[in-house]
């Protein structure tokens, strides 16, 4: 790429649209006005355009402005980032906090002089009441500890912890109970039928001690126990669900 050949053209693009200035009676303003090239030939990478118009030379901006964008030779958008870090940091310092304890002792005096000094202007101040009655802060339900904020919490943890009833070392049903509670909820258990279809059974016997079919629905009308029991029985929990249970606990 001819450099040269370049600001020939762009001078005379100037002249014409310096001819429609007059003619619409604008003020052309080249101490403003910025020109830059974009190229492949890194020879001429950090040459600058000698351009001028009305006889002052423009200036030349490496890094020029496009709808907000900040563009450079490689496209990279390097400097357009450097610019909206900035930006952007100081926008993060504006919604920046100040320290946790910063003015606490002035905090401290300040509600003093509003508890014991009756020349304050909030003192025994009563709060509007709230808005809505929905929105309940835990703020008109709080009172000034007394003592030191570890004796009251070992105080507090003393109080509820205090009971009658000693805790259980054990579950209300036995392991074995509550297994074959759960396996019979399910509807997969160890009995005669299933065991011949799983392979697991030494012979083809699937009938109950009371010569009968064994399976499922045999195991909650079976007549050795007390009570039978339905599938809403096995839900429930109920005295006969758990008789049941505990009856086949060994089995199933």
């Amino acid at each position: 790429m001819d450099c040269r050949k370049v600001e020939e053209k762009l001078e005379a693009a100037l002249e014409e649209l310096a001819t429609y200035y007059q003619k619409n009676h604008l003020k052309p303003n080249p101490s403003k006005t910025q020109v830059c090239a974009f190229h492949l030939k890194n020879k001429d990478a950090l040459r600058e355009l000698e351009i001028y118009w009305r006889g002052e030379r423009l200036e030349h901006c490496t890094t020029p402005r496009y709808l907000g964008v900040t563009l450079d030779r490689t496209l990279s958008f390097r400097q357009h980032c450097i610019n909206s870090k900035g930006k952007l940091i100081v926008c993060t310092h504006l919604l920046a906090w100040h320290p946790h304890r910063c003015g606490a002792a002035a905090t401290d005096a300040e509600r003093t002089k509003q508890e014991t000094d009756a020349r304050h202007p909030l003192h025994q101040h009563e709060p509007a009441s709230r808005r809505l009655p929905s929105r309940k802060s835990f703020m008109a339900r709080s009172r000034t500890l007394e003592g030191s904020i570890e004796n009251n919490r070992v105080t507090r943890w003393t109080q509820q912890l205090t009971t009658r009833e000693p805790p259980r070392e054990e579950m209300v049903l036995p392991f074995a109970a509550w297994k074959s509670l759960n396996r019979l909820r399910t509807g997969v258990a160890r009995w005669k039928t299933n065991l011949l279809k799983w392979g697991m059974s030494e012979d083809d016997d699937v009938m109950c001690s009371c010569s009968q079919l064994q399976d499922m629905s045999h195991l909650l009308v079976c007549p050795q126990l007390e009570e039978g029991c339905t599938h809403e029985d096995l839900i429930l929990c109920n005295d006969k669900d758990i008789a049941a249970a505990v009856f086949w606990k060994d089995v199933v």
